[in-house]
């Protein structure tokens, strides 16, 4: 959904700008202080004189914006001055500034200016004891809408980080307290990052409901382009290792590995679990990807191991797996693997897979040299080029083919730490 503005932070000035004196008390009364907030760098002076110029100027600042603030908030640069203004202004000025932004809250919250100053307003409220009326103007039928908006989403996010327990609790049961709700708010580009919140902020009994409702949807989120996210986040939720989240997820996906191993986003879901997960759970992701119900194992390696994403999965899995899993993986890939790097380049192909012929012959390539018991028995000469120049130790260390000759690049030998070749020898060097 993309980072999260921060929400009390002005525009940036110019070098050195922070280090600038305040305004004082006599500048300040020649300030047009609305003129100046609209301003990208004054806006930033206005700011710094509110917070060091002062009590004297803080209070002259605050005065002279508020009869402009619904003007400011709205503002690219003056919104910033009046996050400012609601955070240091006096008791009197901010219930007068909080029944201003009353009447507007909703569309406030829906602008892409408007909405930091409600973040503001969300925080400065809970802190000067006004949560029951900030409840009030933000009920949970427009938070619920809120959440899925792409400048709203930003005040519930405010809210869940700063109210307090008992009304947060309120707040997660109507946000993600069924599974409905929580498949609904994980599937949009900017609820899922709503629900992470939620997660992050829940505790106790609310935290187990969250996530029992989060996980009732796991087969849906994980093949969702925003869903995936959550369930990523469940994943390193926590420093408790091992996750015992990471149980219930592999669980959850029983019976749908295979499939979900060639989907776009489910399959990086895979491979965090593959990384994250105990050696019982990753030999069920394992067996399931060796063992699928529709094709012998043979054959479901050769799916995955051509597959655009699947390819991915599979060389996670022989990355972590132990015996005998890894012998598995070995058995059913070499000969395709094999296969592959006896054609030459421009006609190896992927059989029954999805991968460019080119791009399957590197894999092959990068497998067979990673794990070399994947090119036991291959005849070497019925290969192409390209993969005796893997195999040859001296070829694959100096770029030289098995007759010391440089691989017809005049820059390889500098490279390598040797003299550049000059066209004046006549001839590539042999040895120096």
């Amino acid at each position: 959904g993309g980072a999260e503005p921060k929400e009390d932070e002005g525009p940036q000035g110019g070098a050195g700008d922070e280090d600038e004196r305040p305004a004082t008390l006599e500048e300040a009364r020649a300030y047009d202080i609305p003129a100046m907030a609209k301003d990208k760098y004054r806006s930033r002076l206005l700011q710094r004189s509110l917070t060091k110029g002062g009590p004297e100027v803080a209070q002259l600042i605050c005065e002279r914006a508020e009869p402009h603030f619904m003007e400011l908030v709205r503002d690219q640069f003056g919104n910033y001055l009046t996050q400012k203004v609601l955070e240091v202004c006096p008791g009197p000025q901010f219930e007068r500034l909080f029944d201003l932004l009353a009447e507007h809250l909703r569309e406030l919250a829906l602008d892409s200016h408007g909405t930091r100053a409600v973040q503001k307003l969300v925080e400065q409220a809970v802190q000067r004891c006004k949560v029951a009326e900030l409840l009030e103007l933000l009920p949970g039928d427009l938070v619920e809408k809120l959440a899925q908006n792409v400048t709203g989403f930003h005040v519930v996010g405010k809210m869940v980080e700063c109210l307090p327990q008992k009304e947060v609790v309120d707040l997660l049961e109507r946000l993600c307290g069924t599974p409905e709700k929580a498949l609904a708010l994980g599937k949009d580009q900017w609820g899922c990052c709503v629900l992470k919140k939620c997660v992050d902020r829940s505790e106790g009994d609310i935290r187990a409901k969250v996530l029992d409702a989060i996980l009732a949807g796991t087969v849906d989120l994980v093949q969702d382009a925003y869903g995936n996210y959550v369930v990523q986040h469940l994943i390193l939720l926590g420093n408790q290792r091992p996750n015992p989240l990471v149980t219930r997820i592999i669980d959850a996906l029983k019976g749908h590995m295979f499939e979900l191993a060639m989907q776009k986003f489910s399959s990086n879901v895979l491979e965090r679990c593959l990384v994250t997960s105990t050696d019982k759970d990753r030999n069920k992701i394992i067996n399931e990807i060796l063992n699928p119900a529709a094709c012998p194992p043979s054959q479901a390696v050769q799916k995955l191991l051509f597959h655009q994403f699947g390819n991915y999965v599979f060389q996670q899995s022989l990355e972590v797996a132990k015996e005998p899993q890894f012998s598995l993986l070995v058995e059913h890939s070499r000969q395709h693997i094999q296969d592959v790097l006896k054609k030459p380049g421009a006609e190896a192909t992927a059989p029954a897979g999805s991968l460019p012929a080119e791009n399957t012959r590197r894999l092959c390539v990068k497998l067979a040299k990673k794990y070399p018991m994947l090119s036991e028995g291959l005849d070497i000469n019925t290969c192409d080029q390209s993969w005796a120049q893997y195999t040859d130790p001296f070829a694959n260390a100096y770029g030289m083919d098995a007759y010391a000759t440089w691989m017809g690049n005049p820059m390889l030998p500098q490279m390598c730490g040797f003299p550049a070749w000059d066209p004046s020898w006549g001839a590539y060097p042999v040895s120096f």
